[in-house]
């Protein structure tokens, strides 16, 4: 039914897809990834910094988007 009403949820949600979300919203709530990682039960740190580099990715993408917004002039 939420799928019906809201375009925002994906045709296919997997249980990775979960997992991957839930990384998200930890790392992006301010949570070490450490504690992700163990969360997550990775045995190696480098595979939880995956999510690391795609939220700096993410948030290289939104600043570029707003850098780009034209800015109002500022009156002299």
């Amino acid at each position: 039914m939420a799928k019906i009403k809201s375009s925002l949820i994906p045709e296919k949600v997997t249980p990775h897809v979960l997992r991957h979300t839930k990384a998200m919203h930890l790392l992006q709530a301010g949570v070490n990834l450490v504690y992700i990682r163990d969360i997550l039960e990775h045995v190696d740190i480098s595979t939880t910094e995956v999510y690391a580099r795609a939220n700096t990715e993410m948030k290289r993408i939104a600043l570029e988007k707003a850098h780009n917004i034209e800015q109002p002039s500022v009156p002299s």
